[in-house]
């Protein structure tokens, strides 16, 4: 550490105030180095377990569907018969001409439904860690989940985001591109993966899906959404999409409030001997 801890105090009132004064900024620059590096991550979100059921958008997340030939979209409509044996999520608000239809589903409300339209045993979702992500047969749809952070979640919490999870393919037809980004700038990803990104082909998988962003500075009414796109090939386009979500202190916030009390406090000491 280039600033060394000072030595121990010598005895005596006058001779401490003249040891804090002396060693002041050397006890600075330990508060910030202990700032820097002891704030705790507070998590916000999951991605999978904070979805509730069909009928319930769960507290600061949309799920929303987006046409990219139309350049429109809008909110799913919850409780919607997903896939050819009717399981209940969330789906576009019209019926689509061909199942799939863009949907995100969840956990199941009744067992005897499915939870994964097409069944991939690599890259299988599991309920209650996963939602999945069909961006449906309709050609040029996309589908997302998008949260919104608060001015509670910021003032608790800080201001620096971090997100980790994986995007994982539950089939292997056809590429498909998966993003992450920031208030709605798809131009702008945080993190991608497409058909000339991948690793292993066409099929996105746990690991050239696996996504870990931090230091990333938000704002009450920011928003994070984590997208899959179409490609035209149903049975290609399905994704398991699960992480979290956290918010911690800007890094020096904490050592230079601690350090500025402490030079002021030497400040003070000096002006009393």
């Amino acid at each position: 550490f280039f600033f060394p801890p000072p030595p121990p105090p010598p005895p005596g009132l006058r001779q401490f105030h003249k040891y804090m004064i002396i060693n002041s900024y050397r006890i600075f620059f330990l508060l910030l180095f202990l700032g820097v590096h002891g704030a705790s991550a507070a998590l916000v979100a999951n991605i999978g377990g904070d979805y509730i059921d069909a009928s319930t958008v769960p507290t600061n997340w949309e799920y929303r569907y987006y046409n990219n030939l139309a350049s429109s979209g809008g909110a799913l409509t919850a409780d919607r018969a997903i896939g050819d044996l009717g399981h209940r999520g969330f789906g576009i608000p019209f019926t689509p001409p061909d199942d799939p239809m863009t949907s995100i589903l969840g956990k199941r409300t009744d067992t005897s439904k499915e939870f994964e339209i097409y069944a991939s045993s690599a890259n299988s979702a599991v309920e209650g860690t996963d939602l999945l992500m069909q961006p449906g047969h309709n050609p040029g749809y996309s589908v997302l989940a998008r949260f919104t952070f608060t001015a509670a979640m910021i003032t608790n919490n800080g201001n620096q985001m971090s997100t980790a999870g994986s995007f994982r393919r539950q089939a292997t037809q056809g590429p498909v591109v998966v993003r992450v980004f920031l208030n709605d700038d798809l131009n702008n990803s945080l993190w991608m993966r497409d058909s000339g990104q991948t690793s292993g082909g066409f099929a996105l998988t746990q690991a050239d899906g696996t996504f870990d962003l931090s230091g990333i500075t938000v704002k009450a009414g920011d928003t994070i959404s984590f997208f899959v796109d179409s490609n035209g090939i149903p049975l290609g386009d399905e994704t398991a999409v699960r992480g979290t979500i956290s918010l911690v202190p800007e890094p020096v916030s904490y050592g230079l409030l601690a350090g500025g009390g402490m030079l002021l406090f030497a400040v003070y000491l000096r002006r009393r001997a």
